[in-house]
């Protein structure tokens, strides 16, 4: 073994994260210890960004729901394609077909299981590594469309796009690296075609499925996309990130039966512990219209900033609709809710004045936009601007001066809504 490392001098040391509790965390830590181009780094270091490949273990018992939830939610959050994520499986010896699923869906590119998984993924960190020395497989590929898309780089995403389309065999980890690129130019029709031909060979891609759904719903597709994620339903009974993303699709779709009862089966998958589907079910909730009902789901605690921004949406959504009534009464809960958080008040009352002066009721605009400027304190300054236009366009209708409200006017159509996070 030691042979056949020196043989092919690999020069590059590479980090491997280990997401593990003692004893396996001293298990993994003696089975690379040797391997000098593994350099083993802290959990907590995880979240800063590398421009390399990297290497994240984690251990996984496929009998606890929390900790499948919990490999869920982190791997998800680990979007850039350069952390190379494995499963350590620490029971049982043996998978089913819905766990593999289960790790593939989550991003996991290697399982090791059973007896002899200690020799294979120590066998499988040092192949990858000697590949990547030797020919840099697709990863140079990989590590070169991340650096380009970080830089905002089109050019170079062009360019690495029809190096790809060159390449002599089209394989699902090409497609996958061009629906990347595609993705990163905002060439979303492209990206969508490279997701549907990685599917055409392989109907079992979870990846792709799973970024197909969601790019349906970030396109306005709310119908397609959820129908993609729901295809999804029979491999993602234990992982909570596919449950809440379906949950805030539905929602979001008005379909509140079905989103409350995903939200609650996520709920339960985590014991209460993950707040985000407490949330969730307040959205049902303030979705009906029933505000005591959403307090009463979240124990009195104030609305966590995904409830606000939702609230702030539907709110956007009806005004821009035609529906201020409605629009004002969803700003009506997102403030109650806020709590003592002047920033986020100041941000509701930024928008609430905009809503008022795109409907021509510059008096309620005016009072809005100047409780924004005082409980901004200095921190948010964006009301300032519109609540002088709506001074200027009122002191020239007092003075009759129609064509100065009127370029007022249209400098306040500029301003944009907050998004609040």
């Amino acid at each position: 073994m030691e042979e056949a490392i020196s043989k092919f001098n690999i020069n590059v040391i590479r980090e491997v994260f280990l997401l593990a509790a003692p004893p396996h965390l001293d298990l993994l830590q003696k089975l690379i210890k040797n391997y000098y181009f593994l350099s083993v780094r802290e959990a907590k270091e995880l979240g800063n960004h590398r421009s390399e490949l990297h290497f994240v273990v984690a251990t996984l018992d496929f009998g606890s729901p929390e900790q499948m939830h919990g490999i869920a939610r982190t791997f998800t959050a680990l979007e850039s394609p350069l952390a190379h994520k494995l499963i350590y499986v620490t029971a049982p010896n043996e998978l089913t077909r819905e766990q593999l699923l289960f790790a593939q869906e989550i991003g996991a590119r290697y399982v090791a299981a059973g007896p002899g998984k200690n020799d294979e993924i120590k066998e499988y960190l040092k192949r990858i590594c000697v590949d990547l020395h030797q020919v840099g497989s697709l990863a140079a590929f990989e590590a070169e469309i991340e650096a380009y898309a970080q830089a905002g780089d089109k050019e170079g995403l062009r360019r690495a796009l029809e190096k790809l389309k060159a390449l002599p065999a089209v394989s699902e980890e090409s497609l996958r690296l061009l629906a990347r690129a595609a993705t990163h130019l905002g060439a979303l029709k492209h990206a969508e075609g490279y997701l549907r031909r990685i599917l055409e060979l392989n109907p079992q891609n979870l990846w792709a499925a799973n970024s197909l759904g969601k790019m349906y719903l970030r396109s306005g597709h709310g119908a397609r996309g959820i129908e993609m994620l729901a295809k999804l339903s029979r491999f993602h009974e234990l992982n909570g990130e596919r449950l809440l993303t379906l949950g805030d699709a539905l929602v979001q779709a008005g379909q509140t039966s079905q989103a409350e009862a995903t939200y609650r089966q996520g709920d339960q998958l985590t014991g209460g512990t993950d707040l985000r589907f407490k949330d969730g079910l307040a959205k049902v909730k303030l979705e009906r219209r029933d505000y005591a009902g959403a307090l009463a789901v979240l124990g009195g605690r104030n609305f966590s900033e995904n409830v606000i921004s939702f609230l702030n949406m539907r709110a956007i959504m009806a005004i821009r609709g035609g529906q201020l009534d409605e629009g004002m009464e969803y700003y009506g809960y997102a403030v109650g809710g806020a709590g003592e958080d002047k920033d986020v008040k100041a941000k509701l009352k930024f928008n609430i004045g905009l809503a008022y002066a795109r409907v021509g009721d510059l008096e309620k605009a005016r009072a809005a936009l100047s409780e924004s400027c005082e409980l901004g304190e200095g921190h948010f300054k964006r009301a300032s601007k519109p609540l002088a236009l709506i001074t200027k366009v009122l002191q020239a209708q007092s003075l009759k001066r129609a064509d100065a409200a009127q370029a007022a006017t249209a400098d306040l159509e500029e301003s944009e809504w907050e998004t609040l996070f």
